[in-house]
């Protein structure tokens, strides 16, 4: 009887051991290795889930190992396998090319060895920054000022033009490559001080109005005279990226809290440094050459890094400090917020992001949808024919803005950077066919160089095949 008791005690204990298995105190398995240990599971001939997928069996089969091999075997499971597609259109093959250099960066060869602003003019806004401003203790003898002469740092400048940049913030019609044939200077530093101004953030976050000014002015000089890389391209992103943030009402969201103002004024700053010191090659280029910049980073991000360093060490300069009245957490909220923001223009980072806005707003860009209809993907461009001074977010985008999680939050300030970034495409065409134009300069002119270093010539920059301007070339792009 005892050895039937101490039998069944055991079995009793085997059983609530399978119900109850002791807890995992960490869960230590990736996304992707649950997924392929799933596809596994899926590849032993599950029925039901054949039938529920209107599959055989043997094509279940197939396409689970089909699926877990692609994401073992993939280097980069964020990026389309475009180096094993054969594509039938011929517009495709050229930027195919140029993309999947773009996103892998491998040491070349060498083919013979024996060669080698202003202020903006606008009126402060009046209304008193909400609670948890930044302006609890500020500097009354820096306010800034309620009107100013835009005339200082925008040399020679018509007054046509004056009022075209005065809409800087606030439309995406501005036409930069006018201000770039003119040569005018303090663009970039203007467009930046009027939308930091218009935003209300000197007097909410105590900003040094002078110093704003001054380090504005000198990122400007910093930027070199690229045909492409320069200090107009800049300041027309910042301004589209700017009114990006204005007219799906972000902006107006995030003015809401003191971390939203940070955070705004690092996506400014984001945009006005981005390409900062470039020096109209890309990174390949640094590395291959072996540039020292490409020593520094490791080969990572070279010019963003660059660009980033090289930018924010001005405030080392009293004068042009104009975060002198932030606390050390603002500044760090600030730094960490531009880091960010530029390195994300990397192209090698482009299809990882492009993965992670599908995965991660995917849902909620289809309910926005479901919500205003096809008019939601279009709030945005409306900005194009005219000025939408409504101050309720939720209307503007669609968007339950107040239900972002910061990690939403944040991708989507990478993403309008990005757009802000290759945006002319968005321009009307002559304008676009400008910015087009002095890219395919630039890209010339570094595929010369190469030339003449001994590298194999890089996607889309060989002078004597079709550059960026080849309109199968712009159609595979725009795809």
């Amino acid at each position: 009887r005892n050895h039937l008791l101490a039998h069944d005690l055991a079995d009793m204990r085997s059983q609530s051991a399978k119900l109850n298995p002791p807890a995992r105190t960490h869960d230590l398995d990736s996304p992707l290795t649950k997924v392929t240990t799933y596809l596994g599971k899926i590849a032993k001939k599950k029925s039901w889930i054949a039938r529920l997928l209107n599959l055989k069996d043997d094509e279940l089969v197939q396409q689970a190992h089909e699926l877990q091999a692609m994401l073992l075997e993939s280097d980069n499971v964020h990026k389309p396998q475009l180096d094993a597609q054969r594509l039938e259109q011929d517009y495709g093959q050229d930027i195919v090319r140029f993309l999947l250099a773009s996103t892998r960066i491998s040491r070349f060869e060498r083919q013979d060895s024996s060669q080698e602003c202003t202020r903006a003019a606008t009126n402060a806004h009046n209304g008193s920054c909400d609670s948890g401003s930044d302006n609890e203790s500020a500097d009354p003898s820096n306010p800034a000022p309620s009107s100013v002469n835009s005339s200082n740092g925008l040399v020679e400048m018509p007054e046509e033009d004056q009022a075209m940049l005065f809409e800087a913030g606030r439309s995406y019609a501005i036409d930069f490559s006018h201000v770039y044939v003119l040569q005018l200077s303090g663009a970039l530093c203007f467009v930046g001080m009027k939308v930091l101004e218009d935003w209300d953030l000197f007097k909410c976050l105590d900003i040094s109005y002078s110093k704003m000014t001054s380090f504005l002015l000198a990122v400007e000089k910093g930027y070199r005279d690229n045909p492409y890389h320069n200090v107009y391209h800049a300041a027309d992103v910042t301004n589209r990226l700017a009114t990006m943030l204005h007219y799906s009402g972000l902006a107006a969201h995030l003015r809401e809290s003191r971390k939203g103002r940070i955070q705004l004024l690092g996506v400014v700053l984001a945009a006005a440094v981005h390409d900062y010191e470039h020096p109209g090659t890309n990174n390949a280029y640094a590395v291959n050459t072996g540039q020292l910049y490409a020593k520094i980073y490791n080969d990572q991000a070279v010019y963003e890094n660059s660009a980033l360093y090289q930018a924010l060490t001005l405030t080392d300069k009293p004068e042009l400090d104009y975060a002198v009245n932030f606390s050390e957490e603002t500044k760090r909220l600030l730094r960490v917020t531009v880091i960010d923001l530029v390195l994300s223009t990397d192209m090698s980072k482009h299809f990882d992001m492009v993965t992670m806005v599908k995965a991660k707003m995917g849902s909620l860009i289809s309910k926005a949808e479901e919500k205003r209809g096809s008019q939601f993907l279009h709030a945005i461009p409306s900005g194009l024919a005219s000025r939408n001074d409504d101050d309720n977010p939720e209307a503007k985008a669609g968007l339950p803005l107040k239900d972002l999680t910061s990690d939403q939050l944040h991708l989507i300030f990478q993403f309008a950077l990005k757009v802000a970034d290759i945006g002319h495409c968005m321009l009307p065409l002559d304008q676009h066919k400008f910015w087009v134009g002095h890219l395919e300069t630039e890209f010339f002119n570094q595929g010369d160089l190469e030339k003449e270093a001994g590298f194999p010539v890089s996607p889309l920059m060989d002078r004597n095949k079709p550059g960026p301007t080849n309109g199968n070339n712009q159609a595979g792009f725009f795809e």
